[in-house]
Formats: structure tokens, sequence, C-alpha cells
């Protein structure tokens, strides 16, 4: 399903799934907003995960409303100063 999303759309990385909400509960980072039965039960809150070139977790920047986002500003302001301390 996924593959044929990105084909359609012309998405040139790789799209990830989390069936059953694994991952997003693993990382506490399930919507508490829509209870079980709702269309939207199991998103994530929005979140930018910063990673090591080893993969670990630099940094985490979300929002607590999941209408907004981590500002892009923020992003860069978060990678530059990660790439100052190496």
């Amino acid at each position: 399903m996924l593959a044929r999303f990105t084909e359609r759309r012309g998405i040139g990385f790789p799209l990830l799934s989390d069936l059953g909400s694994e991952i997003i509960d693993k990382y506490g980072l399930r919507e508490e907003r829509y209870p079980e039965g709702n269309r939207a039960y199991g998103v994530p809150k929005p979140i930018v995960f910063v990673l090591t070139r080893e993969g670990t977790i630099a940094a985490k920047l979300f929002e607590e409303d999941y209408r907004v986002r981590p500002p892009a500003a923020l992003v860069i302001e978060t990678l530059e100063g990660l790439a100052g301390e190496n």
C-alpha cells in the first residue's frame, strides 16, 4: 500500500508503516485524543527525531498539539547545534 502511495506521488524516499502502533506505543507517542474505535486511533503525535550516524536519538522535537509541527527554524537550529558539538 505504501509502495503505491509513494509511486503515485513521486516520493523519492522510503516511508515506514507501524501496523498496530507498536513502535508508537514503545516511544510513548500515541495521540490520546482518539479513543479506540475512532478512525484516527493509534496515530502518533507529530515528532522529529534527529539521529546520530550511529542511529541513536540525539534530539526529539515535538509539540503537544497535533495540529502544530516543530518549526523548521527549530529543526535547523537543533541540527546546527549538534553539528557544533562534533
